[in-house]
């Protein structure tokens, strides 16, 4: 569900609110994941939403070290109150 973070990638894409990702979330009975201009930086937005996780693609492909970010990433997950 997303853009969550206005993106370049998809510049059509409209953006959801965490409260709005949070309503979406309480709504349905399926997983939701967070998608749109997550990286480790602004993936604490999720945190509390009830999303199931994050799709990611540039905040791993984009970075420099792609090994410590996606491990930052998964420790943040992993952190967070993500719906199980």
């Amino acid at each position: 569900m997303g853009a969550l973070i206005p993106t370049p990638t998809k510049p059509d894409a409209v953006d959801v609110t965490p409260e709005e990702l949070s309503r979406i979330c309480r709504a349905v009975e399926i997983p939701v994941v967070g998608i749109g201009g997550l990286h480790l930086s602004t993936i604490d937005i999720l945190d509390g939403t009830g999303a199931a996780g994050a799709a990611v693609v540039s905040a791993i492909f984009a970075a420099e070290d792609i090994e410590r970010d996606t491990r930052g990433l998964a420790d943040k997950l992993s952190r967070m109150a993500l719906a199980r």
